[in-house]
C-alpha cells in the first residue's frame, strides 16, 4: 500500500515544503493518485538533499520506516507516472515542456534539474568530441615522469599519471575522489604538463581559468 503524503510528512520522510510542493502540483493538475503525489514529494526531498533526481528503482526496494509500508512496485509506479499530466517522459516520445516533472526511465526529475543535466551532458559531449592540438608523446611522457612520479604500489594503476595523459590527449578530463586523495595536486601538475606540451610544440603559453565552488577550494587551487 502506497503511503500518503500526510503519512510521509508525519514520519519525517518529507518536509512541510515537500508536502506543500506535491499538494500544490496535484491541485493545479487535478492529480489525486498517491503514487504520483508521493513521487513529487520525494523528488522535492531529493532536491533539498542535493540529489539531481529520484531513483525509483532504488527507493522502490526500501521500506517506509517505522511502519514498514512498501512503496509501489516499480513497474506499477512508472506506469502511474507516465500516465500523469504532471510528468513528461522523453523515453516514450513525450517531452512535455510545460510539465513540472520528467521521468527518464526509472529516474524522476524536477523539470529544471533535468534540463540542467541535459545541458551539462551536451556541453561535455561537445568538448570530448572536439579535436585535440598536436602534441609530442615523448615530451609529454617526460613531463609526466618528472612532475608526477609514480606513487601507486605494485602493479596498481597510477591514476594521477593517467589523468595527466588524458588531459593532454583529450579535451575533457574528470578527476574524482574523496578528501585528501590528491585531486588538487594532480590538477596543478597536469596543468604544468599541458603548459610544457604547448611550449614544446611552439605554441604560446595557454590561458588557464580556474573556478571553485567554495572559498576553501579556491584557496587550494590558487
Amino acid at each position: 500500500m502506497t503511503p500518503s503524503l500526510d503519512t510521509l510528512r508525519r514520519l519525517g520522510e518529507i518536509s512541510p515544503l515537500d508536502h506543500a510542493f506535491a499538494t500544490s502540483l496535484g491541485r493545479l493538475a487535478g492529480e489525486t493518485r498517491p503514487e504520483v503525489l508521493v513521487a513529487a514529494g520525494l523528488v522535492s526531498r531529493q532536491s533539498e538533499r542535493g540529489d539531481v533526481c529520484l531513483d525509483l528503482e532504488r527507493i522502490a526496494a526500501e521500506a517506509v520506516p517505522p511502519e514498514d509500508r512498501g512503496w509501489p512496485r516499480l513497474e506499477e509506479w512508472i506506469a502511474e507516472l507516465v500516465s500523469s499530466e504532471l510528468v513528461a517522459s522523453p523515453a516514450s516520445g513525450d517531452d512535455g515542456e510545460l510539465r513540472p516533472l520528467v521521468l527518464d526511465r526509472q529516474r524522476l526529475y524536477l523539470r529544471r534539474a533535468f534540463e540542467d543535466e541535459r545541458r551539462v551532458a551536451a556541453s561535455f559531449a561537445a568538448r570530448a568530441a572536439a579535436p585535440v592540438a598536436p602534441f609530442e608523446p615523448s615530451r609529454v611522457r617526460a613531463s609526466i615522469d618528472r612532475l608526477l612520479p609514480r606513487s601507486a604500489p605494485g602493479g596498481e594503476t597510477d591514476w594521477p599519471r593517467v589523468a595527466a595523459g588524458v588531459a593532454v590527449a583529450g579535451r575533457l578530463c574528470l578527476i574524482a575522489g574523496g578528501p585528501g586523495t590528491g585531486k588538487t595536486t594532480t590538477a596543478a601538475r597536469l596543468l604544468a604538463v599541458l603548459v610544457e606540451s604547448e611550449l614544446a610544440t611552439g605554441r604560446p603559453r595557454p590561458r588557464i581559468a580556474l573556478a571553485a565552488p567554495t572559498g576553501k577550494a579556491a584557496a587550494r587551487l590558487a
